[in-house]
């Protein structure tokens, strides 16, 4: 902040007597250490000292990944590596930040593969238990601790932006998680599940079928053509969120 480097005034009382030698004729280090370590956790950015954990993680333990429930010294690695990652994922990184978790041996897109295929493995243990129900309440945490919730939020959004690859939306398909989130209210998922379950017979069929599918579910379900069915909001925002891969699935890559 000075624009030079200090000098001994510049120092904190405190400090200056730390460092000054103690009736022994030494000094004391044990009070020194902790007097620096204090004034520079004060004036340090938080995030460089999470790095700084990162790093020494690193050194110690070699080019491995870093578990959710990893700590360094009482401080959660894992949950803030994860928090990285997250904020990578969705734009919230600088630049400069990025490079860095990088040169720390980070890589988004071996996160991304590992992200994808540890929700995909929980997710498969959720749809059992829960016997084929694929709702996953946003929030949701596994036994394991993974947030289900927050990646089967991720998926859609990237699915929806055209960010997954077709192996990866047919992995996702084939294990029974739609594009169309269900809804959290158990009737109007009756409603959308039963919808779900027609669409699934007619994928592998010839356009012009599923195409008279999709219109024969959307006039069902439509406000303005029945006014008597139940849920129908919920109905359309699903039939709306699936149409695209249902009816223009990408080529298998």
């Amino acid at each position: 902040r000075l624009g030079r480097a200090l000098r001994w005034r510049d120092l904190p009382v405190d400090l200056q007597q730390a460092a000054a030698p103690t009736e022994k004729g030494g000094v004391d280090k044990k009070r020194l250490a902790a007097l620096i370590s204090s004034v520079v956790m004060q004036n340090v950015d938080e995030w460089d000292v999470w790095y700084g954990r990162l790093l020494a993680y690193r050194a110690e333990h070699g080019d491995v990944d870093v578990p959710l429930d990893t700590t360094v010294n009482g401080h959660e690695l894992g949950r803030w590596v994860a928090q990285q990652f997250l904020e990578w994922r969705f734009g919230g990184l600088s630049e400069e930040r990025r490079q860095r978790l990088m040169t720390g041996g980070l890589s988004i897109e071996e996160e991304n593969g590992r992200y994808f295929a540890e929700g995909l493995n929980e997710f498969e243990r959720h749809l059992e238990d829960n016997h084929g129900d694929s709702y996953v309440p946003n929030g949701f945490f596994t036994e394991s601790g993974f947030a289900l919730g927050n990646w089967a939020i991720a998926m859609r959004a990237a699915w929806r932006r055209g960010q997954l690859s077709s192996d990866q939306q047919y992995l996702l398909d084939a294990v029974g998680f739609p594009p169309a989130a269900h809804p959290h209210n158990f009737h109007a998922r009756k409603v959308t599940r039963a919808i779900e379950q027609q669409l699934r017979s007619y994928q592998g069929m010839a356009l012009i079928a599923r195409e008279a599918c999709f219109r024969s579910l959307v006039l069902k379900y439509h406000p303005s053509t029945n006014t008597r069915v139940h849920h129908a909001e919920e109905a359309i925002r699903f039939l709306s969120c699936y149409r695209d891969f249902f009816l223009y699935p990408p080529k298998p890559g």
